[in-house]
């Protein structure tokens, strides 16, 4: 609310300073500029019926010379001031109408409609911050588990592909930075029925700056964050982030399970699934022989790693 206040007075400021100025020289010089009663006897309007008058002139609704028939002075000074006020009038339309237009303006009605329908949930929810395909995989098996869920990603495209998606419950979504503590907050970062926050993105500064900025503004919070640096995980443990996800480590962990335990990757399989969605059936690997490790990056290294303990 605050923002949009702001946008309007910053870019309406000139605007309304001229219309002030038009009014106040408009209603002043109706009152300096004599004229004639009905008597024909000098006669100078007050205040209030020259601001009356300038009001439904300025506006072109026209409702004649009031209270008396101008003298030619006073019709010489309303034919200048006619249009000198449409003038201003035309230029504070156009500047609304461009400002209305203006990116930051729209997105600044976003947020806010944003915001207020956060503040207006009554079930507890969880704040993803990332709409990648982990992001969009944790929004699916939440919302089939009839769990709401809040997505703040800075790609604008990704924030479309929500309302295309078949999901369960209805994910209020925003386009904006998640690592800036105000969107945190619009999102419901400190909203009663928010039960944790998620940071899926990309980028491990990103992601480190969500958890410091979540235990930072709301301690008890619950932090969940994907990190794929030692370094990084490190500092966000520092911090108290309750869980912190390496991709690498847990695709080792899955693969060395599957291969060395493929029951007990069955089970926990089995046991992952939502309510009535079949089970998969059973792979045995191979258990002789050697493995062929195509690829030694992070992945491969980790896979090593487990594979080789």
């Amino acid at each position: 609310m605050q923002n949009i206040f702001f946008i309007i007075f910053r870019r309406m400021r000139a605007p309304l300073l001229a219309l002030i100025l038009a009014y106040a020289t408009a209603v002043l010089g109706m009152v300096l500029v004599p004229g004639q009663d009905a008597q024909g006897n000098p006669w100078h309007m007050d205040f209030f019926h020259a601001f009356y008058f300038i009001s439904f002139m300025a506006s072109t609704i026209g409702f004649g010379e009031i209270p008396y028939e101008f003298s030619d002075a006073q019709r010489l000074w309303v034919t200048f001031m006619i249009f000198t006020t449409v003038v201003v009038w035309i230029y504070a339309i156009g500047t609304l109408i461009a400002l209305l237009q203006e990116p930051t303006f729209k997105q600044a009605l976003v947020e806010r409609r944003f915001a207020r329908r956060i503040r207006q949930m009554r079930d507890h929810f969880y704040l993803v911050c990332g709409y990648g395909e982990a992001g969009r995989a944790l929004i699916q098996s939440l919302t089939e588990r009839n769990q709401h869920a809040v997505v703040i990603d800075k790609d604008q495209e990704s924030i479309g592909l929500i309302r295309l998606e078949n999901l369960r419950q209805f994910v209020p979504a925003m386009s904006a930075d998640a690592s800036l503590p105000l969107h945190l907050l619009e999102a419901g970062l400190k909203h009663p029925f928010c039960d944790g926050v998620v940071a899926l993105t990309n980028s491990n500064e990103v992601n480190l700056k969500i958890a410091i900025c979540a235990k930072l503004l709301h301690p008890d919070m619950r932090v969940v964050c994907r990190a794929d640096s030692r370094d990084v995980e490190a500092n966000m443990a520092s911090i108290g982030t309750d869980y912190i996800i390496d991709p690498f480590e847990t695709f080792a962990i899955h693969l060395a399970t599957a291969l060395h335990s493929p029951c007990v990757n069955l089970l926990q399989e089995w046991l992952s699934k939502v309510q009535r969605e079949p089970l998969n059936d059973p792979v045995y690997p191979p258990r002789d022989g050697r493995w062929l490790l195509c690829g030694f990056g992070r992945f491969g290294k980790a896979v090593y790693e487990r594979l080789t303990d």
